[in-house]
């Protein structure tokens, strides 16, 4: 049963073309200003993808290797994009994520991106791993004092100092991750 339901979350979510898992699969209209979703990245699905099995190895590899070039094309400081591209400049009416790159509609957040290294540890893409960790701990050094609920796309600290989820992101990262601890 497991297995056949994985296939099928394969099979209805995996966008080959792109290299990633669609972010859903609308049974509604889509509502004004979210358009194509399809065109978004959205790392913290697809990190868990990989993380808990959905992804095959292949899925895994084309997962990080976009990852690592939306990153790169954004000018994101660390891996932990939460969705590239972000939507448009007011499509949500929440001040705190009414502009691209402001909270989860484009920021950077560590609990997705620890998720994402993790997942390339235990995935054998150790080389990429390192850097992506080095990355997010050079950044939140950098911020000072904590681990932030999140951080702009400048690498500039936002939110609460004391995130349990960064910190218990980052934590897997390194232990179940960097240091095969299980």
């Amino acid at each position: 049963r497991a297995s056949k339901l994985r296939d099928r979350i394969r099979s209805a979510f995996w966008m080959k073309d792109r290299g990633y898992f669609r972010i859903r699969r609308p049974l509604d209209p889509v509502l004004p200003g979210f358009g194509d979703d399809d065109d978004r990245f959205a790392l913290g699905g697809n990190a868990l993808a990989v993380l808990f099995g959905i992804a095959d190895d292949a899925q895994a590899a084309s997962i990080f290797e976009t990852a690592e070039r939306l990153r790169i094309a954004q000018k994101f400081s660390t891996i932990s994009t939460v969705l590239v591209p972000p939507y448009s400049p007011g499509v949500f009416q929440h001040p705190a994520m009414s502009e691209p790159f402001e909270y989860q509609n484009g920021g950077q957040w560590d609990w997705w991106g620890g998720a994402l290294v993790e997942a390339e540890f235990e995935r054998g893409h150790s080389e990429l791993a390192r850097r992506h960790l080095d990355q997010i701990v050079s950044r939140t050094l950098r911020a000072g004092p904590g681990l932030h609920e999140w951080y702009g796309q400048d690498g500039l600290p936002k939110g609460s100092a004391a995130y349990a989820a960064s910190a218990a992101s980052i934590y897997n990262a390194v232990v179940k991750g960097l240091l095969g601890v299980s």
